[in-house]
């Protein structure tokens, strides 16, 4: 049963808010002791150590450390859960989903803002490794269920975190749709580090028991402090009675009135609650199969231990020297009666082992992968690109909808980075994000590509659509060229393998150099004249299908003008390169494409 606790609500009392704080988190974490029991088992089967519990002073300490030594170690030989996790985390999260800002009915200008756009989204995921951390939250979700990502405002940059889900605490009575009103983080921050950013509350900081005096041993070096990150939504958008604080046990170091109707974090789910906040994990799925397969190797290992060496057996009327049987080789062996036998006793029952494949096995069948791709082997027989291509993604259906989720994880934190990116422009006037553009960096400022949120509509798609493996990919290239989609230069840039990246270069050197000049000209109004090297026939199609496009957009006028221009210069360099045919003359052979330089 819980505690019952008359909670007074915090972010009524602006000064002393840490009390109702306090009081409020003892009674939700002695509620939810269940819920820290199940993480701290699940984190100890996929991190195969016996870990006392998740805090700051005891993860890296074992419960049965010295019988451990004693025994030679208990730690698991078939780990499958972990086996599992990683595997489904290199299927799914490898990906790195890119979200997209399409306008909604917008014009050429409104377009050209919503790619810089992009690109500004993309400089954020980069400058702050939100890939990185992205599979990191979701190898919690399949360890522990659910994944976290927190995003805030440091020194006028956006950060992401990644959440331990130990960490996060919300009240389970107001969670039954998974969209509580109330969050907190509990987390332990070096007491020194905190002095800096409230040296107002030196007293109370100073103060407060250091983490380890509140464990089992207190022979840490460090000086951690418990520290509560809390946040209450507003009721509405013009309500008043939303607020975010920072408090410890004896004192409130922070309190701010929260304007945003969603808390600072971002959550993956591997399976979504049925109710509730927290969603279920792999980890929970096969504990049932992985406890089994410890008791079985566990009753393998001691059958082996006591019966594994082989037996001598003596009749007890046999006049036998027992020194007589040792090592040597050839040793007589002097015996009056029954002579002795040698016997090895079978140390365990096959059937038994078929249990243990069984159950190994059946735990991948669960998860939805197959057992050759744990160990990145190919299927016996599929040779071929297209065979190696069809059996991925029959596998990767299994996965479809976690994959969807993922994708809107990436598209919840688009999200959060624009509204955060409004409120730095608001207090700092502007937010520069150095962004790829190409071959390179191009440096925006949010407040020079921000939309409304009604004129766009966001989308998410893979970075690369084609097969992640080189047989799988150039199949998949060869078809698109052979159906004429797209050109073979653009095929080699498809194939994207490292020992053509030279090749690649070469090749889509023209295509390359064309479409920075027409794209200078729409995004800077900045003319660079074609050259008579260039591939000009080439150029004259993608110049002119270029202003089409542009014209159709309602480019300005003076943009379009200059992209008549090059058109125009590309003609006469076209024109200039291949010489009229004199009245009765032969008529010459056609130029190459490639310009004058090919002339022999």
């Amino acid at each position: 049963m819980s505690k019952q606790v008359q909670l007074t609500p915090w972010w009524e009392d602006e000064k002393n808010s840490h009390s109702g704080i306090q009081a409020i988190l003892e009674n939700l974490q002695y509620s939810q002791s269940v819920r820290s029991a199940a993480n701290l088992r699940y984190a100890r089967l996929y991190g195969n150590l016996d870990i006392y519990g998740l805090a700051p002073y005891q993860y890296f300490r074992t419960v049965s450390q010295t019988s451990d030594a004693l025994r030679g170690g208990s730690r698991l030989t078939f780990n499958v859960i972990k086996s599992v996790v990683d595997t489904v985390g290199s299927k799914i999260a490898k990906h790195k989903p890119r979200p997209l800002f399409l306008t909604n009915d917008g014009d050429w200008s409104l377009q050209q803002r919503a790619k810089r756009l992009n690109r500004f989204v993309q400089g954020v995921f980069y400058e702050t490794d939100a890939y990185g951390k992205g599979q990191t939250a979701f190898r919690d979700a399949g360890i522990f269920g659910t994944g976290i990502l927190k995003v805030y405002i440091k020194d006028a940059r956006l950060c992401i975190e990644r959440i331990i889900p130990e960490e996060l605490i919300v009240d389970a009575s107001e969670s039954v749709y998974g969209k509580p009103r109330s969050y907190y983080q509990v987390k332990h921050v070096d007491r020194q580090v905190l002095l800096r950013m409230f040296p107002d509350h030196e007293g109370a900081i100073r103060s407060v028991r250091n983490t380890s005096e509140q464990g089992a041993e207190s022979q840490l070096t460090s000086d951690m402090i418990k520290v509560t990150e809390a946040w209450h939504l507003p009721s509405d958008k013009k309500a008043k009675d939303g607020r975010h604080v920072i408090a410890i046990e004896n004192d409130t170091l922070f309190s701010e009135e929260y304007k945003r109707e969603v808390p600072p974090f971002i959550i993956y789910h591997w399976t979504p609650p049925v109710l509730g906040f927290y969603g279920t994990g792999l980890a929970e799925e096969l504990i049932g199969i992985q406890l089994e397969i410890n008791k079985l190797l566990r009753q393998i290992q001691l059958s082996h231990h006591l019966l594994s060496t082989p037996k001598v057996l003596l009749e007890n009327g046999s006049k036998i020297v027992s020194a007589h049987i040792n090592n040597e080789i050839g040793a007589i062996i002097k015996y009056t009666g029954t002579p002795p036998q040698i016997v090895a006793f079978q140390t365990v029952h096959p059937e038994i082992y078929l249990h243990l494949e069984r159950l190994y096995a059946r735990a991948y069948e669960i998860a939805g992968v197959s057992a050759l791709s744990a160990q990145a082997k190919k299927p016996s027989g599929l040779d071929s690109g297209r065979a190696l291509r069809e059996f991925s993604d029959i596998e990767s259906e299994r996965f479809a909808i976690q994959q969807q989720r993922y994708e809107e994880f990436y598209m919840e934190l688009s999200r959060h980075i624009i509204e955060l990116s409004r409120e730095i422009v608001k207090e700092h006037g502007g937010f520069r994000v150095k962004a790829p553009n190409k071959k390179l960096i191009d440096e925006i400022d949010f407040k020079e590509v921000s939309l409304e949120d009604s004129s766009y509509i966001l989308q998410c798609f893979p970075t690369n659509f084609l097969p992640a493996t080189p047989a799988g990919r150039l199949q998949s290239v060869q078809e698109l060229m052979t159906a004429g989609l797209i050109s073979p230069s653009m095929g080699l840039a498809l194939l994207d393998f490292p020992d053509l990246e030279g090749a690649m270069s070469l090749a889509n050197a023209n295509y390359n150099i064309v479409m920075s000049s027409l794209e200078n000209i729409i995004e800077k109004g900045v003319y660079e004249a074609p050259e008579p090297y260039m591939d000009l026939l080439t150029t004259k199609m993608l110049s002119q299908m270029f202003y089409l496009d542009a014209k159709s957009n309602k480019v300005d006028e003076d943009k379009l003008e200059l992209l008549r221009r090059y058109v125009d210069a590309t003609v006469a360099l076209i024109n200039k390169a291949t010489p009229p045919t004199p009245v009765g003359a032969p008529a010459m052979p056609a130029m190459p494409t490639g310009g004058p330089s090919d002339v022999g």
